[in-house]
């Protein structure tokens, strides 16, 4: 990833993390884990990725994104967990379409795991929105469900 896009990234997860929930922050530091800290370091030792076979670090990290997202969705008193965890799906089934040996386009592959980075901080960002006016309505409320 560009470091143009890594510092718009930090920027918006950070501003996330200072404006939201507990559970935004999770979600923040769940993205933050996986996009700004670990993708980076594996890259400063491995080649650019070609996206024309499994890659299986990233497979492996983006389960791991997805498990963390899903119990953010099971616990969280919010609605938005549910949109980022579609968003992690869409990039699992990337990885698992192309585990399954289906040959094709080197650019879908990219598009399906790359590309849902935004729509993850887009849910993010409208989840932290939607939270600062519940708040401003209704006052303080349980961040977590009870069950």
């Amino acid at each position: 990833m560009p470091p143009f896009l890594l510092f718009f990234l930090a920027v918006i997860l950070a501003l996330v993390a200072w404006m939201g929930g507990p559970p935004e922050r999770w979600g923040a530091a769940f993205v933050f884990i996986r996009h700004v800290l670990v993708d980076p370091a594996y890259h400063a030792f491995s080649e650019p990725s070609r996206f024309d076979s499994l890659e299986p670090v990233h497979a492996v990290l983006d389960t791991s994104l997805f498990l963390a997202i899903l119990w953010l969705a099971l616990h969280a008193n919010r609605i938005w967990p549910m949109w980022l965890c579609a968003s992690a799906l869409i990039v699992l089934v990337g990885h698992f379409v192309v585990l399954m040996g289906m040959k094709g386009n080197q650019l879908a592959y990219w598009g399906m795991t790359q590309l849902p980075i935004f729509m993850e901080l887009g849910i993010l960002l409208a989840g932290t929105i939607s939270h600062r006016l519940r708040l401003r309505r209704t006052g303080p409320y349980r961040s977590w469900r009870l069950s």
